[in-house]
């Protein structure tokens, strides 16, 4: 059953409070990491950024796990971290967490300057885990979070039914934890986190461990949350395909670097290097160099470059390319134009993946069309307008 959004939550705190909007628990955690806070101003909305890093730097054991990153979180929307396993993504939330204190840098977050424990930051933090307390009920882990906070039984019982409502959770209020399913467990979770109205909320791959019509919900539920409460979230993936659905901000990391910083319409367009588009490629990527096309191109030439190339590379996606049914290239429009074969075919659901050939260059690229081509068909132009190519230098 799909979750239910009927109820929201009065006095849900919309804007970052100086003195209020970073308390969120009476217990302290092991050390304190420097989190400097950003002024209001005179009517208590933020001045600036949610969180603010700058040359943050994570070392363990000499090595370097993150090194010199610096953005900015808004203080409402979607932040998506994405990059390959190893990129640091997940020490990065933990970092901003207050989990694990910083190398070098520091992090400001929501309001004006101090330092400030873990404990009195106030954020909600999913682990890919979902940390839920084995021993207790969805309903009690629920109850808990609020304990800790020393919320009133009162307004503890009803944000806690109003979270079962929201969240869809009323009829699994009395199982434990092992007996939920993947679905149902991170609903709990983020049910657990929400409740606890934090201003910024972080979730560590969410939608990892969630196949086909699971992942599509919680997709959606993450969505609905933001909307709603109008909380800032930052969100850890390395599934471009969901970075690309979920995020209005995102973050690219590779091996503890920052690649770019955007938003993800700007960055699937002019990624900044080779790296930044391949991890922003689901469908993979296809180098061209360029020094091909600085030659002069003929009418005879199966691959035509109509525009001036000053870069070293060209990045060609599988769905960059439209047929040209033609008896030869459409010059006339800047772009690339090829002539090949398909010599393979899979089908992908939304479209045939095809590997193109051709033979004058030895280059075989993949294409994405929408219908088969047929054998007859097989051997003509393509073309790829100069919009959806890619130019990089390195």
């Amino acid at each position: 059953m799909a979750p239910t959004y009927r109820h929201k939550w009065n006095n849900f705190p919309k804007n970052c409070e100086p003195e209020d909007c970073c308390h969120s628990s009476q217990f302290a955690l092991p050390f304190k990491s420097t989190f400097l806070l950003l002024t209001s101003n005179d009517n208590g909305m933020t001045s600036g950024p949610l969180i603010r890093l700058e040359s943050v730097s994570k070392h363990v054991k000499g090595k370097a796990i993150l090194e010199h990153l610096s953005f900015d979180v808004s203080a409402e929307g979607i932040l998506v971290l994405l990059g390959p396993n190893g990129a640091g993504k997940t020490t990065l939330l933990r970092l901003i967490a207050g989990l694990e204190p910083v190398s070098s840098g520091t992090i400001l977050f929501c309001g004006h300057a101090r330092d400030r424990a873990p404990h009195l930051r106030n954020l909600a933090y999913v682990s890919q885990d979902y940390a839920l307390y084995p021993g207790l009920t969805v309903e009690q882990n629920l109850t808990t979070s609020l304990v800790q906070l020393g919320i009133p039984r009162s307004e503890t019982r009803s944000r806690v039914q109003d979270a079962l409502l929201k969240f869809d959770l009323t009829s699994l209020a009395e199982r434990l934890p092992a007996e939920l399913s993947g679905g149902q467990a991170q609903r709990t979770a983020l049910a657990k986190a929400v409740i606890r109205r934090p201003k910024l909320l972080l979730l560590d791959e969410p939608l990892s461990q969630l196949d086909g019509p699971l992942k599509l919900e919680l997709r959606k539920l993450i969505l609905q949350i933001q909307r709603e409460f109008g909380l800032a979230m930052i969100v850890v993936t390395h599934d471009a395909t969901e970075a690309l659905r979920l995020g209005n901000q995102m973050a690219i990391l590779f091996e503890g670097k920052l690649i770019q910083h955007g938003t993800p319409t700007d960055l699937y367009a002019r990624p900044a290097n080779r790296m930044a588009t391949e991890i922003l490629s689901p469908l993979g990527v296809t180098w061209l160099q360029a020094s091909q096309f600085r030659e002069p191109c003929t009418e005879q030439s199966t691959m035509l470059l109509n525009t001036s190339c000053s870069t070293r590379w060209i990045g060609v996606r599988p769905e960059s390319f439209e047929v040209r049914p033609t008896a030869g290239p459409i010059t006339s429009l800047p772009g690339l134009a090829i002539r090949g074969r398909i010599t393979s075919q899979q089908f992908i659901g939304f479209g045939q993946l095809s590997t193109l050939q051709n033979f004058e260059r030895g280059l075989n690229l993949l294409m994405l069309v929408s219908e088969r081509v047929l054998p007859e068909n097989a051997d003509q132009w393509w073309f790829a307008p100069i919009e959806k190519l890619i130019f990089v230098n390195e």
